[in-house]
């Protein structure tokens, strides 16, 4: 019984040398994050959708939504949307999307 109970003492304190261990990590995430993230003039200037390219008389833009980047193109007065997200499907199961939405603008 007395190796038994010190077995229980062995694995309780190396249980809480990782969660101490894992809490430290996770403080430096967070810390970094903050410290070299975008700064908030950086996201300002991200939520303003940016031109990426043109190419044959369409330009793709993109901006950031606080989750996740946009793309859009614009071709004459047609405007095509694309988002791309994760969808959960269940347990364990996720899968990549793609949203695809055209809008046809003022035809001059």
């Amino acid at each position: 019984m007395n190796t038994f109970m010190d077995a229980l003492k062995v694995t309780g304190t190396t249980l809480l040398l990782v969660l101490i261990a894992c809490l430290f990590i996770l403080v430096g995430v967070v810390f970094l994050q903050a410290t070299f993230g975008p700064s908030e003039e950086q996201r300002a200037k991200d939520r303003i959708p940016a031109v990426v390219s043109s190419a044959d008389g369409c330009t793709v833009y993109k901006f950031y939504d606080n989750s996740s980047w946009h793309y859009f193109t614009k071709c004459g007065g047609t405007v095509t949307t694309t988002k791309n997200y994760t969808e959960i499907c269940g347990k364990g199961c996720s899968r990549s999307r793609t949203e695809n939405m055209t809008t046809e603008g003022n035809q001059q």
